[in-house]
């Protein structure tokens, strides 16, 4: 459990920046997708949840 005092630490690297551009590329967060659930609810004949997820999706 404990690491030795001679024992090399383990190296652990983000690329913060990859990770960035890999988020902006993903598609929804989920608290956008939380939201769109939680309008769908309040107004269920509104627009289809996929045309939502596509108007949010460009506009990010």
């Amino acid at each position: 459990m404990h690491q030795n005092l001679n024992e090399k630490p383990l190296e652990n690297r983000t690329n913060v920046n990859e990770v960035k551009q890999l988020n902006a590329t993903s598609g929804l967060t989920y608290n956008e997708v939380k939201q769109m659930l939680v309008q769908k609810i309040r107004n269920p004949d509104e627009e289809e949840l996929s045309d939502k997820t596509q108007s949010l999706m460009k506009n990010n």
